[in-house]
């Protein structure tokens, strides 16, 4: 029962908390200060290792063990294999994030506009960003990738259509990036799920995982916006204004 239970609230209850949650983040107008970003990026390392600590927890009472998923030791194949994939889709990124620097900021996919306030605009915020995309990669890739294609597994014979259903749910966790952003990351579900079928393990999914949030997650949080200069606005709360707590928007 606590398996579903954990199932249910990655399908249906993380992403609909997470799509009211970052709606009210995104609806401001002006630039968040460094600080609250900070914040927000705790409360995302935080609740996923929460998640990944349940999951662990879950699969004990079943005797097993989160490196059951496919977190043994991988081959020099796998390794090189997530190496030349995070390279390419790094690449790609950052390729993309330079095209859209060039361009008006309404001709930037909506998807991107969606989540560019929480992104890093300076040194300290991509500093602090770089935990963010570190967990995503392992926990995400563990959850995902690995817990929930066990459990869609257990009830869906075919592992291809247990790993499409992995997918599916990965691009609607990021509903808050709107209709765009759940296709897009869909298809990075299916690449993913594709990459631990092949390999069968997580670490070639973790790498490339962890390596495009990092990339797209400094590359695009430092295009230019409408009425956003180069300083930061003052930061309310370092003044003294209470500090708003702000839950994953993950």
């Amino acid at each position: 029962m606590d398996l579903w239970l954990l199932v249910l609230f990655l399908v249906v209850v993380q992403p609909i908390l997470g799509y009211y949650r970052f709606r009210r983040l995104a609806g401001g107008r002006d630039v968040l200060p460094t600080r609250r970003k900070l914040v927000i990026y705790a409360t995302i390392v935080v609740t996923e290792w929460i998640l990944v600590g349940v999951c662990a927890l879950v699969l004990h009472r079943r005797e097993l063990e989160i490196a059951d998923l496919g977190l043994g030791q991988p081959g020099i194949e796998t390794l090189l294999l997530g190496a030349m994939a995070a390279a390419a889709f790094s690449y790609a990124t950052v390729v993309n994030a330079r095209r859209f620097a060039r361009t008006e900021w309404d001709s930037v996919p909506s998807h991107v506009r969606k989540v560019a306030r929480i992104l890093p605009a300076n040194g300290i915020e991509s500093l602090g960003f770089v935990p963010v995309a570190l967990t995503a990669g392992f926990c995400e890739e563990v959850l995902f990738r690995g817990f929930l294609f066990f459990a869609f597994h257990q009830i869906m014979p075919s592992v291809f259509l247990a790993l499409a259903a992995t997918s599916v749910v990965f691009g609607f966790a990021h509903s808050y990036q709107g209709p765009r952003g759940v296709v897009t990351t869909g298809i990075l579900g299916g690449l993913l799920a594709a990459l631990y079928w092949y390999s069968g393990s997580l670490w070639p999914g973790i790498a490339l995982h962890a390596i495009i949030d990092l990339a797209s997650g400094i590359a695009l949080g430092r295009l230019p916006r409408p009425g956003v200069g180069a300083a930061q606005p003052p930061d309310r709360e370092a003044a003294g204004a209470p500090l708003e707590s702000e839950a994953s928007t993950r």
